[in-house]
């Protein structure tokens, strides 16, 4: 493998190097060698994958703004502080108040083992989830009874939140909502 990413690099001839992939990986065949050459040729065959690769490496996050997109209203906070059901039953609340006409969807999960999260789902885009957000976090029925307890809350595109849930990365995630969201 190391002889065939080699040749590429020197030769620069695509067609050579995928060539000498399939024969590296019929060479050997149930082995890391195998697996990594199969994965060279499936990036080659998707150039999108390549493309957020690099776009990631540069950006140095994974995460990426758009704003066409579904987006999440989340709320997280400490477990051991705060009842969750409570909570939501007062997100409910306000959104039959305050958007009845909108089809609102409330989940809520364990981000790790300490911390609960809130998800509003059912905005199409950055516009709607961000006039959403203004309203819910002025609303001080819901966040006076958060007081005694740290938490956050944030939006987040559908996107964004799959790689955020399954990473549990918060740090990451609330680096790139500073710079993204917060300063536009």
């Amino acid at each position: 493998l190391i002889k065939v990413l080699s040749d590429f690099k020197i030769n620069n001839d695509s067609s050579i190097f995928i060539k000498n992939l399939q024969e590296c990986k019929a060479k050997y065949p149930n082995t890391i060698t195998f697996s990594r050459c199969e994965e060279i040729l499936n990036l080659i065959k998707n150039s999108n994958d390549i493309y957020e690769r690099n776009k990631s490496a540069i950006l140095k996050t994974p995460y990426r703004f758009k704003d066409n997109t579904p987006y999440y209203f989340v709320l997280i906070c400490d477990k051991q502080d705060m009842d969750i059901n409570f909570i939501k039953t007062l997100v409910s609340d306000f959104n039959m108040k305050n958007y009845s006409s909108q089809e609102l969807e409330i989940n809520t999960m364990l981000l790790g083992l300490e911390k609960h999260i809130l998800i509003v789902k059912g905005f199409d885009n950055i516009i709607s989830c961000n006039s959403y957000y203004s309203t819910i976090i002025s609303n001080k029925e819901i966040f006076q009874k958060m007081e005694k307890t740290d938490f956050q809350n944030l939006i987040i595109s559908q996107n964004n939140f799959i790689y955020f849930y399954k990473n549990k990365d918060l740090e990451g995630y609330m680096k790139f909502y500073n710079n993204n969201y917060l300063e536009n």
